[in-house]
This record gives C-alpha cells, structure tokens and sequence, in this order.
C-alpha cells in the first residue's frame, strides 16, 4: 500500500472529469511536461507546493491541508480559458460530498475539503516571429484531508 497523496488526489479528479479530458487527453502530469506535451494541445502541470499537519494538545490531530498549484497551458487562448474553468468546476464539485473517498489501487485518501485560494495568467510570448506564443494559467487549491496520525 502506497502513500496516496493530495497530489495525486487531484490528478485522479481532474483525470476522471469528461471535460478535463476532452481537452487534454491525459496529459496531465506532475512537476513539468512531457516531451510533445507542448504541440500535441492543452495540458495541465501539477504540483504539491506545501503541507502541514493539524495539531492538538495531545499530539497530531489526523488531519492536514496541502497547497496544490496547477498550471494549465494552451496554444490557442480560448482552449487556456476552456480549460481553466473546467479544472474550477471539476475541483469544485469535490466538495459536494465531504469527505470525498479517492481510491487508486488498494489506496485511498479521503479529502474533507477543496477550495481554490488563488488564480493568475501566465504564458510566454513569442520570442521571436518563428516562436510560438502559449496562454496559460495557474490556480492554488488547498486540500483538507485525512492522514494516519501515529
């Protein structure tokens, strides 16, 4: 049984949703992009920015929250901001049901809250008139979800 992280938590939700899918065909991938990623459309970089523990007076509580940075790219601007707010509406649903039971493999994590902290655009432009310009965003979500307290 292997730790199942906020991480990959939130790649298993954005993979499960249709319309995520529809835009990026699975490449969805943590820390950079694949080779490819960048011609082949939209894509989603993901990342576990911090976490930390919840505390009581005796000790660890059994929860902990996570910040999650997701990075959206497109080379067309409608696709960025299609798929941006589709990565909004599939973390948002998460909190329909609380706790929300994640499982991949014999491995669960049970996510008691989703909440979107931050957003801003970010891109390059091209560098010159044979570079290709790229429209992208980025979103912190912070995760509130169960560990195993000693």
């Amino acid at each position: 049984m292997a730790y199942l992280g906020p991480e990959r938590a939130i790649r298993k939700i954005l993979r499960d949703d249709f319309g995520v899918q529809a835009l990026t065909a699975e490449r969805i991938r943590p820390e950079k992009a694949a080779a490819g990623d960048r011609t082949a459309g939209a894509y989603i970089i993901y990342r576990d920015v911090s976490s930390s523990s919840f505390e009581h007076s005796e000790g660890a509580s059994g929860m902990a929250q996570a910040l999650i940075q997701i990075d959206g790219f497109s080379r067309d601007h409608a696709e960025m901001i299609d798929l941006r707010e589709k990565v909004r509406l599939a973390l948002h649903t998460q909190r329909a049901a609380s706790p929300a039971t994640i499982t991949i493999g014999a491995d669960t994590i049970y996510v008691h809250s989703v909440s979107q902290s931050g957003q801003r655009s970010i891109g390059s432009d091209p560098a010159d008139g044979s570079d290709e310009g790229i429209f992208g965003f980025s979103q912190d979500w912070l995760i509130s979800f169960a560990e195993t307290a000693p």
